[in-house]
């Protein structure tokens, strides 16, 4: 039977499997099914956590293969209760046998993706596990027990479908999900060591992922169907399923994090309940994603199959073709790789978005000369273009000597750029001298005119030869 009356993290923590010995119950009435404890069963293929997986696919064709260990101490205990004749009421009198003392588990994973969107997987736990022997006598005088023993077995396998259903690269959120179903090969092949299922069971899960800036969150959400199988008092059957990983890149090489799973059967006895924390840290070495992740974990409600404590080691090798942001890049390459490239012929290879592209403060969506910075000297700068020839006489700016007045073009010093307003520089301007080409010879004789007075005194002799001009 089970104690009601416990409740809170300190006594979850403790209570794996009560037993009743006073519970008036005929061989025959003594359920003793098989259902598998082994609450760990890591994430395959990269872009995850240990158990919580990430919305994130490779590349198109891309595979992996990895080896997870894991040990879990204690997952399933049975403990004496004394209750009331009516079964209610119970409080725990002593560890009775730990029907699992551990599981030593190396969990082999694999991956291969489709399409970019679509990653298959397989996982196969190999395990070594020991529990002590345990016998009831009934009431009637029947003898009912289990062996108990060290055993290695073959797990139940499991096999995943994971789809990244769209990434949206402004805000790195990414949409997944996700379904596995597993072989009982566990039961079979070790009975009563409680590593395995006696039936298949299936589920999966929505997955809900954010990628920003080294920082990265995942929460899974689903659930597990498997056949509802009673052992003394604990049922377990379908269950909700749940788990949260959140992580920083510290480096491009080393990144920590920490996950939490659980799951439910909405029922009110706390052992068919369980919560698990964990958290780790990985190291990447190399452009093929080789990494090295290892942690440990405690129970936050320990549910059959919470260990009291669990530690855990994982290498995998990973020739990911990742793009994360959908641009083309690989991550590898990419030098944003949540910020898809805006593929406008401009830088396009780096991976990252040129929202200006000619770096002159303009958005190239308002930019008409995107590729061209504006030259920024005052005259029409908000218009993005470079003006060249600012006063449009032909002659370009950095040549020009008046770049803000335009050349008059009238065969005097036209290459200088600048008008020329007093083409004989006599210091009358053109509209005022009569004659423009000819410099006032500024005699006190018609200086104001413009015109040099050759003759003075109008005698026919030249100024410049006349003695008395």
């Amino acid at each position: 039977m089970r104690a009601p009356r416990w409740s809170g993290l300190v006594c979850a923590a403790l209570l794996g499997l009560i037993f009743t010995p006073a519970a008036a119950l005929a061989q025959d009435d003594v359920p003793l099914g098989e259902f598998n404890v082994m609450r760990f069963s890591p994430a395959p293929g990269p872009m995850n956590y240990f158990m919580v997986e990430g919305a994130q696919t490779p590349g198109h064709l891309s595979g992996s293969a990895g080896l997870v260990i894991d040990y879990a101490h204690q997952p399933f205990m049975l403990w004496n209760a004394n209750c009331a004749p009516d079964g209610t009421d119970c409080e725990v009198d002593g560890e009775r046998a730990a029907l699992v003392e551990y599981v030593a588990a190396a969990h082999i994973t694999g991956t291969f993706t489709l399409f970019d969107r679509l990653q298959l997987g397989l996982v196969v736990p190999l395990v070594l596990t020991s529990g002590e022997a345990f016998e009831y006598s009934t009431p009637d005088g029947s003898l009912v027990g289990l062996t108990g023993g060290d055993a290695f077995a073959l797990a139940d396998p499991r096999f995943h479908a994971k789809g990244r259903i769209f990434t949206d690269a402004d805000s790195g959120f990414s949409l997944g999900a996700s379904a596995f179903v597993t072989f009982p090969t566990g039961a079979a092949i070790a009975p009563e060591r409680y590593v395995g299922d006696s039936l298949p069971t299936f589920g999966g899960h929505v997955i809900a992922e954010i990628l920003t800036s080294g920082f990265h969150a995942s929460l899974n959400v689903g659930g597990m169907w498997r056949e509802e199988t009673t052992l003394f008092s604990t049922t377990v059957g379908p269950q909700l399923t749940y788990g949260a990983g959140v992580g920083y890149d510290i480096t491009t090489l080393v990144g920590v994090f920490g996950e939490v799973t659980g799951a439910s059967t909405f029922s009110g006895q706390i052992d068919e309940h369980w919560l698990e924390y964990r958290a780790g840290g990985r190291l990447r070495v190399s452009d093929f994603d080789i990494s090295l992740a290892g942690g440990g974990g405690m129970p936050g409600l320990a549910g059959v199959g919470t260990p009291l404590f669990r530690v855990m080691a994982g290498f995998q090798w990973a020739p990911i073709h990742l793009d994360t942001d959908g641009d083309g890049v690989e991550d590898a390459s990419d030098a944003c790789p949540s910020e898809a490239e805006d593929l406008d012929s401009w830088e396009d290879e780096d991976g990252c978005p040129e929202a200006d592209n000619d770096g002159d403060g303009l958005d190239d969506g308002e930019d008409p000369c995107p590729d061209e910075a504006e030259d920024m000297d005052g005259f029409e700068d908000e218009d993005g273009c470079p003006d060249r020839d600012n006063d449009g006489d032909g002659i370009q700016d950095g040549y020009d000597s008046c770049p803000d007045a335009a050349e008059d073009m009238d065969g005097d010093r036209d290459e200088d750029g600048c008008p020329d307003n007093d083409t004989d520089r006599d210091g009358i301007e053109d509209g005022q001298d009569q004659c423009p080409e000819e410099p006032e010879d500024f005699d006190g004789y018609g200086d104001e005119d413009g015109c040099p007075e050759t003759d003075f005194d109008e005698d026919g002799v030249p100024d410049d030869t006349d003695q008395c001009p």
